[in-house]
C-alpha cells in the first residue's frame, strides 16, 4: 500500500519530561505511550502540587498555555498521541544517547512525540513510516552489498575478536567484509509497529526493524526463515531514509520479519 507523501513541519512544541507529564494528566489522556512512558514526578501532593505549578508556569512563560488551559494545537496533538489507530515506536541509542519516539496516526491526521536529551518534542506530522524515520539522526547509507548469513553464523562473526578461533575460509571471507563497517562505534535503533483496535487498545504487530549506525554509515539488520522455513537467517543491508521509509510501511502489512 503507498503510503502519503511527505508532510510539511508545523512548528514543534518542545516540552520538559515534567511538562509532558502534566499537560498529559491534565487532559486526562490515560496511560502514556509506552515508548514514551517517563516517571511522573512528584512522590506526595505538596512535591507534585509544585511540579504542577512549575510546569504551568514554564508553559505559560513560552506561549504554550494561558488561562484557559494548553494551546489548542497542542491540545489536538497530544489527543492524537494518546488515541491513535496505529503507530511506530522507535527505540535506540544513538549519537546524542537514548532516543524514544512515536509516530502516530488516526484517519491521515498525524503527529510525532521524540523524547531524547530529558525533553519531549511533539510536531505534527504525516505518515508514520516518513515520521519514524525523521526521528533518527540524518546519516547517509553505508558502503558496499547487503550480506546474508545464517543468524547464528553472522552473530558469531560480529562477536568475534581476535582470541577467538577464525572460523572457517568462507567465514574469513564474511568478516573480512564486516569487519571495517565495524570499526569503531556503532548505534541501534529498534522500530516496531502497533495498531488500536476500536476501543483504543494497543497491539503490537509481529517484526521489527534494526537500524545500526556504523561509522561508515548506516545499516539495516533483519532476520526471517525462507520462504520453505529452515534455520533463520540475517542480512545487514545498506539503508537509505526512502528505503526504511518503505521497510516501516511494510511492518503493518507484511508477515513478521525481525531484527537479528
Amino acid at each position: 500500500m503507498a503510503e502519503p507523501a511527505p508532510w510539511t513541519p508545523s512548528a514543534p512544541f518542545v516540552l520538559t519530561g515534567a511538562e509532558f507529564d502534566v499537560v498529559w494528566e491534565h487532559l486526562g489522556l490515560g496511560a502514556t505511550p509506552v515508548a514514551l512512558r517517563l516517571p511522573s514526578p512528584g512522590r506526595t501532593r505538596e512535591e507534585r502540587r509544585r511540579v504542577v505549578a512549575a510546569g504551568v508556569g514554564g508553559l505559560r512563560a513560552r506561549g504554550l498555555a494561558g488561562p484557559a488551559g494548553p494551546d489548542p494545537a497542542l491540545v489536538r496533538l497530544l489527543a492524537l498521541l494518546a488515541r491513535p489507530d496505529r503507530h511506530l515506536e522507535v527505540r535506540g541509542r544513538l549519537d546524542d544517547g537514548p532516543l524514544r519516539a512515536v509516530a502516530a496516526e488516526r484517519d491521515g491526521d498525524g503527529v510525532l512525540a521524540v523524547h531524547t536529551g530529558g525533553a519531549v518534542t511533539v510536531t505534527a506530522a504525516g505518515s508514520p513510516a516518513h515520521a519514524a524515520v525523521s526521528a533518527l539522526p540524518r546519516r547517509a547509507p553505508g558502503p558496499g552489498p547487503a550480506v546474508a548469513l545464517p543468524t547464528t553464523e553472522l552473530a558469531r562473526l560480529l562477536d568475534a575478536d581476535a582470541h577467538t578461533d577464525p572460523g572457517t575460509d568462507g567465514d574469513d571471507e564474511q568478516r573480512a567484509r564486516l569487519a571495517p563497517l565495524f570499526a569503531g562505534p556503532t548505534h541501534r535503533a529498534q522500530i516496531c509497529a502497533v495498531r488500536h483496535d476500536r476501543w483504543g487498545s494497543p497491539s503490537r504487530l509481529p517484526g521489527h526493524i534494526a537500524v545500526v549506525d556504523t561509522p561508515r554509515g548506516r545499516y539495516r539488520l533483519t532476520r526471517g526463515t525462507g520462504a520453505h522455513g529452515g534455520p533463520e537467517w540475517s542480512t545487514l543491508a545498506p539503508a537509505g531514509d526512502g528505503e526504511l521509509r518503505d521497510r516501516c510501511a511494510e511492518l503493518f502489512f507484511s508477515p513478521g520479519r525481525s531484527a537479528a
